[in-house]
């Protein structure tokens, strides 16, 4: 059952600072992106700016799409490639999820 607000304040008691809007890695606001730009590949992005440029400008609307982006509650689900879903049969219940990260 969807409870919306549920996950955000129970976010905030266990972690107090916790902050519900998290900016993405490659948004040109985002404050940390100058720090990593001081730094080669793979600890940075330096002398990858023509790259980075291209792909914010590809994706400056982001978005989950307008069907899910009006959804009031979202069920997200977080899957890796570790071995130990292999064979667990577990394909339609992932795929009940409105969000699924892979």
């Amino acid at each position: 059952m969807c409870k919306p607000g549920y996950a955000a304040a129970k976010m905030t008691v266990i972690y107090p600072k916790f902050k519900k809007s998290a900016p993405m890695f490659l948004d040109r606001n985002f404050k940390l992106l100058a720090k990593a730009s001081k730094y080669l590949p793979p600890f940075g992005i330096r002398t990858q700016e023509r790259i980075i440029d291209s792909i914010l400008t590809a994706t400056k609307n982001y978005g989950l799409g307008k069907a899910l982006d009006s959804l009031t509650c979202k069920r997200c689900i977080i899957v890796g490639n570790g071995g130990i879903l292999f064979n667990k049969s577990l394909g339609s219940r992932i795929d009940d999820y409105d969000v699924v990260v892979r």
